[in-house]
């Protein structure tokens, strides 16, 4: 993943921005891109999100907190924060990474529950820009370890 989380350092840069947060849900869909899965290679059960500074600081919130012994084993951030309010977890890392909200992108928003996306508009998102496209603009492009994963496949496909 730290090919990825370069391409995002300088994906922020390139937009001025100094975070990108990532929120998902458990509905996972071929046609969406889904940012906690593309920035740190986990696939959740509940809401998550994903966090990544512009220096590379990576966070991880998982919900439901019994999730993350499952995130433990299958991602490398910097910091994994169990929980079950997604949006207060990711409102307190950019309170401690001291990123203003008009420096913030978010990517998925849309995805969550109506009262959750509330909640996230209230604290903060309302000020954050939308990184929608820059999300996919990421997805497009595959780490060294997603070719092998898919030749991987191809090859227990045959």
């Amino acid at each position: 993943m730290a090919g990825r989380i370069d391409a995002v350092a300088k994906a922020l840069e390139a937009a001025n921005l100094d975070a990108l947060v990532a929120f998902t849900t458990s509905f996972h869909s071929f046609l969406e891109t889904d940012g906690v899965l593309l920035l740190t290679g986990f696939k959740p059960m509940g809401e998550c999100a994903a966090l990544v500074a512009r220096d590379g600081r990576t966070a991880l919130v998982v919900s439901p907190a019994w999730d993350a012994v499952r995130a433990l084993e299958r991602t490398h951030v910097d910091r994994l924060i169990p929980c079950d309010d997604p949006v207060a977890s990711v409102t307190d890392v950019l309170i401690d990474w001291k990123i203003a909200p008009d420096k913030v992108g978010i990517a998925g928003l849309e995805t969550l529950p109506h009262e959750m996306e509330a909640r996230a508009l209230a604290a903060f998102a309302a000020k954050a820009k939308n990184a929608d496209e820059l999300a996919l603009n990421l997805a497009k492009c595959k780490t060294a370890e997603e070719i092998e994963y898919a030749r991987e496949a191809g090859r227990v496909a045959q």
